[in-house]
């Protein structure tokens, strides 16, 4: 139990009895005498961010501990809740984070840098045995949060090769989780080391097709259309399983199709293609952003037998 101290109840009009605080419940506690903790320590909730703050109005209301996002909104800057969510060709990747509630259009403190004392986890309340665990931004369904695991599914619900992640989604670390923060009735907040982790975008797809029989002509058997948030370098692969019970060669062709130059063939497999076979390619890629672009595996056939392409798939991930 900390110490208690005297104050004048002005309400009341009498001295009344206070006991300092230990922990810090954010701008509720504004005003109030801290004592030191079992430790005899001051407790990090009672301590600023080791980093200085910003000063930036919120465009939406921010809770305490949201990570947020700065932006440009007509000429000004503002900040939002980040979300690992594409929407557009942009994504709210998560710059700094807010010690304290704000509501839309007031002034935010965001750190850029240093320790969140109050972080939000989408499954509810961190443990003291996690430390040390990597968080990752959450989707936009829980905006200004964070998580234990990255988005864990692709389009079709299935992961393909590398880390797990969900179609038109960023993978983007925010930090890791230092200790937890008991604020009591069940309000357990992160204590996470924001340590701006470079993050990834990663985009896939998989499907299965018909090889068309017997005829000339092509087939798409896998396509993914998205749009990057960045201008960069990123490394295209897939591959597949090709089943046919006859027939001649096929020719494999991957090609990318974009508004700036048109389809262009980046990747094509001359050899002939065996009955039974499974086929692979990687090339790299620079792109660039607010530009769509759609990726295709297609088959040019030549007589092809009847027949079926499995597990065939596509990934687009940002070097770097």
């Amino acid at each position: 139990m900390a110490d208690k101290y005297t104050r004048f109840d002005a309400a009341g009009q009498r001295l009344a009895l206070r006991e300092g605080v230990v922990t810090s419940a954010g701008a509720g506690d504004a005003g109030k005498l801290v004592a030191l903790d079992g430790s005899g320590l001051l407790s990090t909730t009672v301590i600023p961010s080791i980093s200085s703050s910003i000063t930036i109005t919120a465009s939406e209301n921010l809770a305490q501990g949201d990570w947020v996002n700065i932006w440009n909104s007509g000429g000004n800057l503002r900040v939002r809740k980040a979300d690992a969510t594409l929407s557009g060709g942009a994504v709210k990747l998560a710059h700094g984070f807010v010690l304290t509630a704000v509501t839309s259009g007031n002034p935010a403190a965001v750190y850029t840098s240093g320790l969140n004392t109050h972080a939000i986890q989408t499954g509810g309340a961190f443990a003291v045995a996690d430390r040390g665990k990597l968080l990752w931004l959450a989707l936009t369904a829980a905006a200004g949060k964070c998580n234990y695991v990255p988005p864990s599914s692709d389009t079709t619900g299935s992961n393909v090769a590398g880390l797990s992640h969900a179609a038109n989604a960023v993978v983007q670390p925010v930090g890791h989780l230092y200790d937890i923060n008991d604020l009591g009735g069940g309000d357990v907040r992160g204590q996470v080391l924001f340590n701006q982790i470079p993050f990834k975008e990663k985009h896939s797809v998989r499907n299965t097709a018909a090889v068309p029989a017997n005829v000339g002509g092509t087939i798409d058997a896998v396509t993914l259309t998205f749009t990057p948030y960045l201008t960069g370098d990123f490394v295209i692969s897939g591959g597949g399983d090709i089943d046919r019970s006859a027939g001649n060669a096929s020719q494999l062709v991957f090609s990318v199709q974009e508004t700036v130059v048109g389809p262009t063939t980046l990747q094509s497999i001359n050899s002939p293609v065996d009955q039974i076979t499974s086929f692979a390619f990687s090339t790299n890629m620079v792109l660039l952003a607010a530009t769509a672009y759609t990726f295709v595996v297609r088959i040019v056939s030549a007589g092809v037998a009847a027949g079926s392409i499995t597990n065939a798939s596509l990934i687009l991930a940002r070097a770097g």
